[in-house]
């Protein structure tokens, strides 16, 4: 599985970087949890295109042998889904940050959002 140490670290430090006054672990716990979940509904929103190629692609690859180009097949995809989603992945970061310190998202966060160019599906996956 392809991951994203920046991102994972990013994240983590964003979530313990916003403690407010007087807020109990639980609470900013909640608080967090509630922050990551609205900015993830973004990403799901701008990424659709990209999730329905993958989810194509590891069914086909399902079907496939076990051995080495099932592997293959599986990182490939993984990689591509990784590579597509990059910018969209930064900007849920940013969007968790901005949620975390301001409550809400700002007008240019939600532009930012819309500027994202929008993933065909490929002709072989649709």
């Amino acid at each position: 599985m392809i991951t994203d140490e920046a991102h994972n670290t990013r994240m983590l430090n964003i979530r313990k970087g916003y403690w407010r006054r007087f807020e109990t672990a639980f609470e900013h716990h909640d608080r967090a949890e509630s922050c990551e979940a609205s900015a993830y509904r973004y990403f799901k929103g701008a990424t659709k295109g990209q999730m329905q190629t993958y989810q194509d692609a590891i069914a086909r690859i399902n079907q496939m042998p076990d051995g080495l180009a099932k592997r293959r097949a599986l990182h490939a995809a993984q990689l591509r889904w990784h590579e597509t989603t990059a910018e969209a992945r930064a900007l849920f970061a940013d969007t968790f940050e901005e949620l975390m310190r301001d409550g809400e998202v700002s007008e240019k966060m939600v532009e930012r959002w819309d500027a994202l160019p929008v993933f065909i599906v490929p002709a072989e996956a649709a």
